[in-house]
């Protein structure tokens, strides 16, 4: 049941930032006199990759360590300053679902990202695992559009 009201409401919320989350990001951005600042927050769809997780083990009490353990997607508040007159994120905070890959189960995540250039959205933060009911620590990379 906690499945269905994480995916119902993913789904309301980009229902209603369709015409915000899915055009890209404007190049002239930073034209308009409201932006003057040169730097904005914007509403983004993220998919990412969770590439490590860190969770106590609630039976040895061992730190494990889970690589590539789920494949993630959500909406991030991602933070947007200029760089030679063009966008650029240089980071920014999400809120996902993830998918479990390497055993049954699903959670729901809060990340932090960085933009390390070439290679996306770094992504530090945490999840909650709905089978375990378990926090764990992860660190992966996300991509915006």
């Amino acid at each position: 049941m906690r499945k269905l009201i994480v995916i119902f409401i993913l789904a309301v919320y980009s229902i209603a930032g369709y015409s915000q989350l899915f055009k890209p990001v404007p190049k002239d951005l930073f034209s308009s006199k409201a932006l003057a600042d040169n730097s904005t927050w914007l509403p983004r769809i993220n998919v990412g990759l969770n590439a490590i997780s860190y969770g106590k083990n609630p039976e040895t009490k061992v730190l494990e360590v889970t690589p590539l353990s789920a494949i993630c997607f959500g909406l991030g508040m991602l933070h947007y300053k200029q760089v030679e007159g063009k966008p650029f994120n240089d980071f920014g905070f999400n809120l996902m679902y993830l998918q479990l890959t390497d055993k049954v189960g699903s959670g729901v995540g809060l990340y932090g990202t960085y933009n390390t250039g070439q290679i996306g959205l770094l992504n530090l933060g945490g999840h909650y695992d709905f089978n375990v009911k378990q926090f764990f620590f992860d660190t992966g990379v996300a991509w915006h559009f």
